[in-house]
């Protein structure tokens, strides 16, 4: 019989787990875990079903909408949204990039070539400009109000931004930037939510809005009434209730 060999970081994790948190047990693996205690997973199962021959109590639980914040907008962004039709958000988030200015250029010429309004949400740093007749700038703003009130969401494909349009209903224009962001980007599409952009070029970025709201809003809709019907903090607490029952 081969001997289980330990991984070289070990005695460091355990050192750790002693010294900053208190914890002597042995070190259980992410797979044993999930194994014994099942897992709690916080995503829809209309954006991916869980694979066949799952435990009950892995099946994903939806997602786990909080209370909209209370957040109060400010007039300018009551006011443009008052004065036209629906903008399209465009955000990426907590990314950055090189040249935020140039990005934040293909991002007006793109909207503009769409014939489209923009909300634009300069997050981390990803994309700089200025305010227009045509496009209001913010720093940031809660998903929860913004995107029910937008034709469109171009994004960074996020989790937390994948859902939250999913669950407003809002057609996507992904454009990953690194990580599980390709993933999501996929599952979106591959559900119709949601059209991919390799790069962002102002006729890229137009034609990829122009398809997102016109073919795409359907589909958005139906999986957001879909995803409405979830309850994903209740059925997360209800399994953790069980979890402490059987121990």
């Amino acid at each position: 019989m081969v001997p289980a060999v330990e991984a070289p970081w070990a005695p460091m994790l355990r050192r750790l787990r002693r010294e900053s948190f208190g914890l002597d047990g042995p070190l259980i693996g992410t797979a044993e875990h999930v194994r014994v205690h099942g897992a709690l997973n916080a995503w829809s199962p209309h954006v991916l079903p869980a694979p066949t021959g799952w435990p009950t109590d892995a099946v994903p639980a939806g997602f786990w909408r909080l209370p909209a914040p209370d957040w109060r907008p400010p007039r300018r962004l009551l006011d443009f949204f008052a004065a036209g039709e629906p903008p399209v958000y465009v955000g990426f988030g907590s990314m950055i990039d090189k040249h935020p200015a140039a990005l934040g250029e293909a991002v007006v010429q793109g909207l503009r070539r769409a014939r489209r309004r923009g909300v634009v949400a300069t997050g981390s740093g990803a994309l700089t400009l200025a305010d227009s007749e045509d496009i209001t700038v913010l720093d940031h703003a809660p998903h929860e109000w913004l995107l029910p009130r937008v034709a469109a969401a171009v994004h960074h494909g996020g989790i937390g931004t994948v859902a939250a349009a999913s669950t407003a209903g809002t057609p996507q224009v992904i454009k990953p930037f690194l990580g599980d962001q390709r993933f999501w980007s996929r599952r979106a599409h591959a559900i119709g939510v949601a059209t991919s952009l390799r790069t962002l070029t102002p006729d890229a970025i137009a034609d990829a809005i122009t398809t997102a709201i016109s073919t795409l809003t359907p589909r958005a809709r139906a999986l957001s009434t879909a995803i409405q019907r979830e309850h994903g903090i209740e059925t997360a607490i209800t399994r953790l209730e069980h979890l402490v029952q059987r121990r």
